[in-house]
């Protein structure tokens, strides 16, 4: 039952469509959810999050953040062990994932090309980003 529930979100029986920003989505429930983004409160505090506005600043480094929440999130970086390092630069990461992620800026490795121009990405989330260009999609 979760398995089919979550692969309507990648098929295309999202007719649950935002008035807003004409994003959609497989269930009433999540646009029901999303649609709050768009209204009083909740579109201010997210609306902050595409501003300079970052009064919460790490002291261990030069990152600042808009919400108290994700500074305390960023801090754990600061706290777990990093084993696994990058020979080539000596950056440092908690998991393997992270460390095999990174080596791709070394290697220059591109393997998420786009369908409608010449760019290349790395990372599969990269491209993602990058297609809202071409669909104008916007994730807010």
């Amino acid at each position: 039952q979760t398995l089919i529930r979550h692969s309507k979100t990648h098929s295309e029986e999202k007719i649950n469509q935002c008035s807003q920003c004409n994003k959609t989505f497989a269930y009433k429930s999540i646009l029901v959810k999303h649609q709050m983004r768009h209204t009083g409160d909740h579109l201010a505090s997210h609306q902050l999050i595409h501003t300079e506005k970052y009064s919460y600043k790490c002291n261990k480094c030069d990152k600042a953040f808009s919400f108290n929440c994700h500074l305390k999130i960023h801090m754990k970086i600061h706290i777990v062990e990093k084993i696994f390092t990058c020979m080539q630069c000596g950056m440092a990461f908690s998991e393997k994932g992270h460390l095999t992620s990174h080596l791709k800026k070394h290697t220059g490795d591109k393997p998420y090309k786009c369908s409608q121009c010449d760019k290349a990405f790395s990372h599969k989330h990269s491209l993602k980003a990058h297609n809202r260009i071409h669909t104008g999609e916007k994730p807010y």
